[in-house]
């Protein structure tokens, strides 16, 4: 890529093959303010800052967990995204990872009770760098993500393309140091073709140290009037471990000798019958609910292009408490679980 001076050519050799990239320029405004006024309250624990709006109760409320950036700090990440959760009614976590979300349970404790519908992921720097780390892992957790002045690993790319495609990402590109939002775009360039699903791309080549917050408080405004699908109909993700969980299916284990990198295709289709296709996996848990399959009907499992499992999968009422309480997820229950014992393939 060329320098900065270049940059209207780099605009119009962007002539994107899809609708869903929108390429915008945007001028560089003033920083927000450190710490404006609150009708809130700020919450100081280990390894979090959060604000939770005014007055407290039952409410459930939508959320921003921002990624902290390495240079700026926990303190400078509330500061940079405070005015704009609270412009969207917003309550604001900041945290240094995205970790466990039982990490939020003292939060749960001092009132915060975020609509896990309507999480929208944040990251600016090396924080949006994490958050694209973040979304490659658990894109089903979230119902937007605002990324700006960072980019993923390009070896990340097959995994953002196959499970990520579905999330909304609005990604603004911009940064620290002159140059650097050429460095972003490189790394995004292999998701221009074919397009990448549902993501807005917005370039900054005038801002040498952070993108203009009006820039990001547009791109919170769009994420934030979105929801999270809770049980989406199809899940595809690449490079998978032992012990993770990805929407409805979790993964028990790996194939041992590793035959390729392991990797999963799941799909809910009709007539209460579940499609998966594996490689390099031998044992899967599924995560069922009402919202996904009918449990009062027997439940067909094709796996691998052959039927593993047709029968009733039994409702487990404590087993919906139990995870609950762990996740205070109201819109994914799990009530039921189905192990699979996958065959070797056949060579």
């Amino acid at each position: 890529l060329a320098g900065e001076a270049d940059a209207p050519a780099q605009m119009a050799a962007l002539a994107l093959p899809s609708r869903a990239w929108t390429v915008l320029l945007h001028r560089r405004e003033p920083p927000p303010p450190a710490r404006p006024p609150a009708t809130g309250r700020l919450e100081d624990l280990a390894g979090l800052l959060a604000w939770i709006p005014q007055p407290d109760g039952a409410r459930e409320i939508p959320c921003l967990l921002a990624l902290a950036d390495g240079e700026e700090g926990l303190e400078g990440a509330y500061a940079r995204w405070l005015p704009l959760a609270k412009a969207q009614g917003m309550a604001l976590i900041c945290a240094s990872r995205a970790g466990d979300l039982h990490a939020w349970d003292p939060l749960a404790e001092r009132g915060l009770r975020p609509d896990l519908n309507r999480l929208v992921l944040g990251g600016f720097g090396t924080g949006a760098n994490a958050g694209w780390e973040e979304i490659r892992l658990h894109p089903d957790r979230y119902a937007a993500a605002v990324l700006a002045s960072g980019s993923p690993r390009l070896e990340a790319l097959p995994d953002l393309k196959q499970g990520a495609r579905d999330l909304r990402i609005l990604a603004l590109l911009g940064g620290r140091a002159p140059g650097a939002w050429h460095e972003s775009l490189g790394n995004l360039r292999p998701m221009l073709s074919p397009p990448f699903g549902m993501m807005t791309l917005s370039i900054l080549p005038d801002v040498e140290r952070e993108p203009p917050p009006e820039a990001l408080g547009k791109a919170l405004a769009e994420a934030g009037a979105l929801r999270r699908v809770p049980w989406p109909r199809r899940v595809t993700r690449r490079a998978v471990a032992a012990g993770e969980a990805h929407a409805w299916v979790r993964v028990e284990a790996l194939r041992e000798p590793a035959d390729g990198i392991p990797a999963f295709e799941a799909q809910a289709g009709t007539r209460n019958t579940l499609f998966l296709a594996t490689r390099g996996l031998a044992k899967l848990t599924l995560l069922l609910s009402d919202d996904l399959v009918d449990l009062s009907k027997p439940v067909t499992v094709i796996l691998n292009g052959r039927q593993a499992f047709r029968a009733l999968v039994p409702a487990d009422m404590g087993l919906m408490l139990a995870g609950y309480r762990r996740t205070g997820d109201r819109h994914r229950l799990v009530g039921a679980t189905l192990i699979l014992e996958i065959p070797p393939e056949k060579r």
